[in-house]
């Protein structure tokens, strides 16, 4: 999942994730909006993340930092900008 408002970064990073687990796994992933729920999800970027935990935030982060981390089921990759999540 990856918010409407997301950088072009956090974007591209989305898709470069759900090729390279298709490539893995032998599955589709697909790349859907911050408003589709239910079951485990994969959220990419800042503004995904706070789709799971209002609180959520980067803040702090160096350009290519990055945060891993769960919201109940789903899990959380974002990372500073600009570079970070990718």
């Amino acid at each position: 999942m990856v918010a409407g408002e997301a950088s072009a970064s956090e974007q591209h990073a989305a898709r470069e994730l759900a090729y390279f687990l298709e490539q893995i796994t032998g599955a589709w992933f697909a790349i859907v909006p911050r408003s589709a729920g239910g079951g485990c999800r994969l959220l990419v970027g800042e503004q995904a993340g706070r789709a799971a935990d209002p609180d959520f935030s980067i803040e702090g982060l160096g350009a290519e930092g990055i945060i891993m981390r769960t919201a109940g089921d789903d899990l959380i990759l974002a990372g500073g900008h600009p570079r970070g999540t990718l």
